[in-house]
């Protein structure tokens, strides 16, 4: 019996060791659901942000571009009242979508900083 009985024991003592590490990642979880609502608002930002990005790399791609000679011929005024056409020496690298040029690790920076940020609230 002495031996069943040190095996109750030792059995006993690691669901006590189980039972904390489910308990502290119950509490770590509780703590992510806290910021989740802020890394949402931030991807809601952040894909507001490509969305328009994208609509002026559409409208950059759509004007024509203009030659040096034109440039020199641009009217002279201030910005309220005459428009300045600016072209990109390559075009062609603003022909992917922007969201491909956004890497990895600037979601991941984001998401960091929205939870930093929302520790800093609490």
């Amino acid at each position: 019996m002495g031996a069943a009985e040190e095996e109750a024991e030792v059995l006993g003592e690691k669901v006590v060791e189980l039972t904390t590490s489910i308990n502290n990642i119950l509490g770590s979880l509780q703590g992510l659901e806290k910021w989740i609502p802020c890394v949402d608002s931030g991807i809601r930002e952040l894909n507001k942000a490509v969305d328009e990005i994208a609509v002026r790399v559409t409208q950059l791609e759509a004007v024509t571009p203009t030659t040096p000679s034109q440039a020199a011929q641009a009217p002279v005024g201030t910005a309220s009242n005459r428009l300045t056409r600016v072209t990109h020496p390559k075009p062609s690298r603003l022909r992917s979508k922007p969201w491909s040029r956004v890497s990895p690790n600037s979601t991941i920076r984001l998401l960091i900083l929205s939870w930093e940020k929302h520790q800093r609230r609490e």
